[in-house]
Order: C-alpha cells, then sequence, then structure tokens
C-alpha cells in the first residue's frame, strides 16, 4: 500500500497493519477489519468482545443448535464466524473453504489466533461434492461485492448440500440481493424447509434451511447452548421469530 493511501486511512482514524493479493488489514483500538482495497470491509472483529450485532453473530449462532457438531463454511473472510463457533460450540470439526489465498493468509495470521480449524484454498462448491452426511451443518458467506457467485444458487449446489449433510442438517446462507434471494429459495424449496432472519442492519437475510429438524427443535438447542451467553439473547430471538419462506 502506497504512503498517500496510508495517510488516508490514519485521517480516518485506521492504522495499516498488512496487505496481500489486494486485502488488507487495519485496527483502531480494539478493532480489527480486513478489506478489498481501502473502503470494501470483508470483516470486522472486535478483540475486546465477541458480539459484532451484525450479521456474523446470526452465522455463528447456527453453531450452537448441536454440540460438537461438524461444521463446514464456505467463506472465510477474517474468520468471525469461526472464532465465535470455537467460543460458543466447540465444533468437532470446522472445515473452511476460501477461494482467495491471500484472505486466507491474513486470517491466519492476525484474526483467528489458536482457532482449531481446517482451512483450505479452493472453490467450496468443488469441496463439497461427493461428502454424503460428512457434516451437520454448513454456513455459506460467500461474496463477490455484494453479490453471492451464481454456483451457489442453483439446484446442483442445494443438491450436493443436502447430500453432504447429516439426517438433522442445517444449511445457513447470507444473502444482501433481494433478487438472488428469490433465486435461492427457489432452488431451496423441496429439499429443505426454509426460514429467514430479517432484517438485519446491513440489509442481509440470514437463510436457515432445515433438512429434518422442526423449527422448535432448532430454537429450542440454540437456546439451550446459549443460555450461558447473557448477551445472546438476542440471537434466540432472532432464530425464535424467524419466518417461513
Amino acid at each position: 500500500m502506497d504512503s498517500l493511501s496510508k495517510l488516508w486511512l490514519g485521517l480516518s482514524g485506521w492504522n495499516f497493519v498488512d496487505e496481500k493479493d489486494g486485502f488488507i488489514v487495519v485496527e483502531r483500538g480494539s478493532l480489527l477489519q480486513m478489506r478489498s482495497g481501502l473502503s470494501s470491509v470483508y470483516t470486522t472483529f472486535n478483540r475486546a468482545r465477541l458480539f459484532t450485532h451484525s450479521y456474523w453473530d446470526y452465522l455463528s449462532a447456527s453453531a450452537a443448535f448441536r454440540k460438537g457438531a461438524r461444521v463446514l463454511m464456505i467463506g472465510l473472510g477474517g474468520g468471525t464466524v469461526a472464532i465465535q463457533m470455537d467460543r460458543w460450540s466447540r465444533p468437532r470439526t470446522l472445515d473452511v473453504v476460501e477461494v482467495n489465498k491471500g484472505v486466507a493468509d491474513l486470517a491466519k495470521r492476525h484474526f483467528l489466533g489458536s482457532v482449531s480449524c481446517n482451512i483450505v484454498v479452493g472453490d467450496g462448491a468443488t469441496f463439497m461434492k461427493g461428502r454424503k452426511s460428512a457434516y451437520d451443518l454448513i454456513v455459506l458467506d460467500a461474496f463477490v461485492g455484494l453479490l453471492v457467485p451464481k454456483v451457489f444458487l442453483g439446484k446442483p449446489f442445494v443438491d450436493d448440500a443436502f447430500e453432504a449433510l447429516g439426517d438433522s442438517g442445517l444449511l445457513v446462507i447470507n444473502i444482501i440481493s433481494k433478487a438472488q434471494l428469490n433465486e435461492c429459495v427457489s432452488a431451496l424449496r423441496g429439499r429443505f424447509e426454509v426460514y429467514a432472519i430479517t432484517p438485519l442492519a446491513l440489509g442481509n437475510t440470514i437463510l436457515v434451511c432445515t433438512k429434518n429438524l422442526s423449527k422448535s427443535e432448532v430454537v429450542e438447542r440454540i437456546e439451550g447452548r446459549l443460555s450461558d451467553e447473557k448477551e445472546a439473547a438476542f440471537l434466540v430471538n432472532a432464530y425464535a421469530n424467524m419466518r417461513p419462506l
């Protein structure tokens, strides 16, 4: 990063930390961010507290539905979701597939610390193929700009996710575009019961797709696991009020 860009960061209250492949890490006090370029924020993590009160919290809370869950994350960013899952749920396995090596390297250097996860650099849709009943939870949080890559929106991906999940598995998807939301839900119906958590401050919708579990079973399990986290009441409430699509 050139000196002028670093000066701009400094004037806006952020300090440059590291960069790779067009991605940068910046910090301000206890806040740590990964960005694409100067202004497109991939991850915000507060080292002084676990909750972000943004969409990452809702994604990671899904892992609380099962103790020792086998988890696949597609899309890493700075790893906020992995950090939270490690704290709340201690997954038995946590596989993370990230398409960009620069993102993976920066996350390992500056965000993940001692979090136990297996990071694979590659395509998440390809990685998931043929892994029959390998996971209890699949979390999709992959974007190019504000759009989910098309490979994750169609029936082939939905079918592969269904097969990769155990009998009572969950597929949880973060999505922003309303047009993509409709396309994704159309592909999911017929395989999953689909629920939505909305609205979130950034305009995200969290889709919670259940293979066999009822909504009440999901909520009861999440509430049981997060009951010791006093600040987590807003997450339990969000899952209790998710609406069917």
